[in-house]
Formats: C-alpha cells, structure tokens, sequence
C-alpha cells in the first residue's frame, strides 16, 4: 500500500479548516434532508471528508468553492420566486444560504492568506 506524503503547504491549516466545516455542515443538512437533494450533499460531504487527507488542500478549497459560491444566491432565488412559501421554510432557507455564503468566505480568505504566504 502506498502512502501519500503532503508538504506543509498541501496541509494548509487555514484552507483545512473551512474545508472541515463544510463537511461537517453538509454531513448534518445531508442527514437531516436525506431524501432529494439532502442526498447530493451528503454524498458533497463524505467527498470531501475522504479527499481532504489525500490532496492538496489549496486544490480541493478552488474546486469547493466553485461548488458552494452559488448556493447563497440559489437559495435567495428559492424563497424570491415562492418556491418556498411558508415563513418558516423561507427563514430556513436564507439561513442556510447564509452558513454556506459564511463558509465560502472563509474558503475565499485562507485561498488569499495562502497565495500571501508564497
């Protein structure tokens, strides 16, 4: 079996971090909605989980952050067009754009400190 050795700056801690609260976040929104898209971010976050020890962490945080950029605007567009008509579902919604837009911020923040530091 062969092992894979990760320079420091593959460990980032800065971009571990963020990446860790994504999986953890999805982890708990995949197990609570698991039917239908809870699903997709379940499977979103096991991925991570299991890549985040093998690759360059500078890598999986870009690709990420592509992934979760969108999502904040996508759910202000589900509660603007009534897809998600009661109050509760609406705050629901917002708050969880607004716990991804906070992750993706602090992907966007350890990508900065990261091309600082070279």
């Amino acid at each position: 079996m062969t092992s894979i050795t990760l320079s420091q700056r593959e460990m980032s801690h800065e971009l571990r971090l963020p990446l860790m609260a994504n999986a953890i976040f999805g982890t708990a929104s995949g197990l609570l909605l698991l039917i239908g898209i809870g699903a997709l971010i379940l499977r979103h976050a096991l991925i991570i989980l299991a890549l985040l020890p093998k690759v360059d962490t500078a890598k999986l945080a870009k690709l990420n952050l592509s992934m979760i950029a969108p999502y904040p605007i996508l759910m202000i567009v589900v509660v603007v067009t009534g897809m998600v008509s009661r109050p509760l579902g609406q705050g629901l919604a917002l708050l969880d754009g607004l716990i991804v837009a906070g992750i993706a911020a602090w992907h966007y923040k350890g990508l900065g400190s990261e091309s600082s530091a070279t």
